[in-house]
């Protein structure tokens, strides 16, 4: 062996050297990249309710993290196992003067209760409270009685279209942008000082408001205003019915299945009779009576509801699907026409 082969011998001895040790090291970063990733994505409430279910430790110990024979990590476990709420539901309860009501179901993310005809909240036989992951607590009423006009009031810097029904009430303007099919009966309700006093100290945790015929819906971001919310509901159903009497001059219409023209319950999310999601625009998020299959279209892609002219006005900012994000260019030229 020559000194030129011995010296080509000792730089491969010496690459070798460097390049092991390295690739050692980029095997590891990326194992670790791995598991880091699995652990951001991983649904601590599905592992929560894997944990605990009959068969819950073998399913537990099946997730991707596991099945290379690696013990799982302790408090990993202990995290999962104590999902954590942003809201006191029984402090909400108590709130309300709820914690005796005839029938309360709990859950992990809120409840539903009904209440006794001589509650102070005896307007709603139900009252659903439930948390949502974008930390808002969302209200659902069922009403005794019917309110034969609909309002809705939404915070402005939520709103993606102008609605053609709005009621301009100067005090209340730069916050809500508030909405009825009645804008007359609603202006003369809206004046009262007592109920701008009202919404004007739910500016900063009321985001959305609905009410119609014997439903009503609110979108809350602390627990504490729960309270003012129903008792708002509450004062705009004693005013309206203060001015409009019992009156039959409003038809209620009554919200049907799109798909097989079942009625829905105000608090269903789906058709009992065919699964259907609840008919909704996905660009204002109102309920879509029968009345409006007319200006209504369903999405190609997802076989969601809009009213035509909302995804319109979306579509022409963003070509993408407001709730699958697929591209619907050519689905818009198509509804210009």
């Amino acid at each position: 062996m020559n000194i030129e082969d011995l010296g080509y011998f000792a730089f491969l001895v010496i690459i070798l050297f460097i390049a092991i040790p390295i690739s050692r090291a980029r095997k590891k970063k990326k194992k670790e990249r791995s598991r880091q990733r699995y652990y951001s994505t991983y649904n601590p409430q599905a592992a929560h309710r894997d944990y605990n279910a009959q068969a819950g430790r073998s399913q537990f110990y099946s997730a991707p993290a596991y099945q290379a024979g690696q013990q799982p990590n302790q408090q990993h476990i202990q995290r999962t196992m104590t999902p954590r709420s942003t809201f006191d539901m029984e402090n909400i309860l108590k709130d309300l003067r709820l914690t005796n009501a005839p029938v309360i179901q709990r859950a992990m993310n809120g409840f539903q209760v009904e209440t006794a005809e001589d509650h102070r909240y005896t307007l709603f036989s139900e009252i659903k409270v439930i948390e949502q992951q974008n930390n808002f607590l969302k209200i659902y009423g069922t009403l005794r009685k019917i309110i034969p006009s609909s309002l809705e009031m939404r915070r402005r810097s939520s709103m993606v279209v102008q609605s053609p029904n709005e009621i301009q009430i100067p005090q209340l303007d730069n916050f809500y942008s508030i909405s009825s099919e009645h804008q007359d009966l609603w202006f003369e309700i809206l004046h009262d000082h007592g109920l701008i006093h009202r919404i004007e100290n739910l500016k900063d945790h009321l985001e959305f408001l609905y009410i119609n015929e014997d439903h009503m819906e609110a979108i809350v971001d602390k627990d504490f205003a729960v309270r003012p919310v129903l008792d708002l509901t509450v004062s705009l159903h004693s005013s309206l019915r203060g001015i409009a009497g019992d009156s039959s001059s409003y038809q209620v219409e009554e919200l049907r299945c799109y798909n097989c023209d079942d009625p829905f319950d105000p608090l269903e999310e789906e058709c009992d009779k065919c699964g259907a999601q609840r008919p909704r625009c996905m660009i204002c998020y109102l309920d879509l009576k029968p009345s409006d299959k007319q200006e209504v279209v369903k999405h190609p892609c997802c076989q969601i509801y809009s009213h035509k002219e909302h995804i319109l006005v979306w579509l022409k900012k963003n070509k993408k699907c407001p709730n699958c994000h697929t591209d619907l260019s050519h689905w818009a030229k198509k509804l210009m026409l």
